[in-house]
Formats: structure tokens, C-alpha cells, sequence
């Protein structure tokens, strides 16, 4: 089909395996709130923090994600993995928090 299109694809995803545009998105996100984190010159200072809620080989946003997050990784500073348990649930009501304020108080 490749062959035959004079225009770009985009692969939307491959069923359970990978969803590269929802990570396309994510990083276009980062970049859209911290556009300096697209120059390889970085700070350290300046360098996010990013938590990944959830268990990658599970989900293929996450896994998708964290590959594109390969191609960059200038500008993290932590890369941070959490697994939803009832006690990190449990927290999350009980604070009221949002995820920024959670990966905040990290």
C-alpha cells in the first residue's frame, strides 16, 4: 500500500503491541508546555521528571511511550514507574491529588 499512496501514513497503532500516536501526543504535550526541552542543550536543572502510572508491559501506550522517550533523552531528568495498588489508589483518594500534584510531592 506504502508503494501505491503519495501520501504520509501514520501508523495509529498494531493492536496490542504499540500506539505510537497516543505517544506522539504525550510528547507533543511535553513540548507544547515546556517548548526549551526540544534543544539538545539542556540545563540539568531545566530536565522534567516523568512518571509512568501503570505496568508497561501491559499497556501499550506506556510501551509506545517509552520508546519514543528513547529518541529523547536529553531532557529527562527521572524517568519514575508506579504500579496502581490499592495502597497508591487508597493515597491518591485520600489526598485528593492530581497526578501533577502527586508526581510533585516525589
Amino acid at each position: 500500500m506504502i508503494k501505491s499512496l503519495r501520501i504520509p501514513i501514520i501508523n495509529a497503532g498494531n493492536g496490542i503491541d504499540e500506539h505510537p500516536t497516543q505517544a506522539m501526543s504525550d510528547l507533543y504535550t511535553i513540548f507544547k508546555w515546556r517548548p526549551h526541552l526540544v534543544y539538545k542543550s539542556i540545563d540539568d536543572s531545566e530536565k522534567i521528571t516523568i512518571g509512568i502510572i501503570g505496568v508497561p508491559s501491559r499497556m501499550r501506550t506506556v510501551r509506545s511511550l517509552l520508546k519514543l522517550f528513547c529518541k529523547f533523552p536529553y531532557f529527562i531528568k527521572k524517568l519514575l514507574s508506579f504500579t496502581m495498588t490499592n495502597q497508591l489508589i487508597r493515597t491518591i483518594y485520600l489526598m485528593k491529588a492530581s497526578l501533577n500534584n502527586l508526581l510533585n510531592l516525589i
